[in-house]
């Protein structure tokens, strides 16, 4: 009977151990929730910019360029300034301040055609 109940104790043991490992790490990943994409802009373009910069930003040159204001199309754009930064040294909120005064989205240039146009010209001046 001993034997049982240590036996009985030790698994006892072993199950709220588990069991507090594996909620207590599950409540770790909900606390730590995805950044989106304009979270990860406000972080990745050059210069310090808030989030609310950011998304008022994009939004309008999104709009301008007739490209739907969706997490995915957020990422692409976003995704494609910072490259464009990188090929260029032209910052992202500089690309998108030239792409807003050039407004040739209107006229059928796409968002990402202005984009290359808008750092190309900015990095030769």
């Amino acid at each position: 009977m001993r034997k049982f109940n240590s036996a009985l104790l030790i698994v006892l043991l072993l199950s709220i151990l588990m069991i507090t490992a594996c909620s207590s790490g599950g409540n770790r990943n909900e606390s730590k929730s995805n950044p989106t994409a304009i979270e990860m802009m406000a972080d990745v373009f050059e210069g310090n910019h808030s989030k609310v910069t950011v998304k008022e930003k994009m939004d309008a040159v999104m709009t301008a360029y007739n490209v739907e204001i969706t997490e995915k199309n957020y990422e692409k754009c976003g995704s494609a300034l910072v490259s464009l930064r990188k090929a260029t040294g032209v910052t992202e909120i500089d690309i998108i301040e030239n792409m807003l005064k050039a407004n040739t989205g209107e006229s059928g240039i796409s968002f990402p055609d202005q984009a290359a146009l808008s750092a190309t010209l900015l990095e030769k001046e």
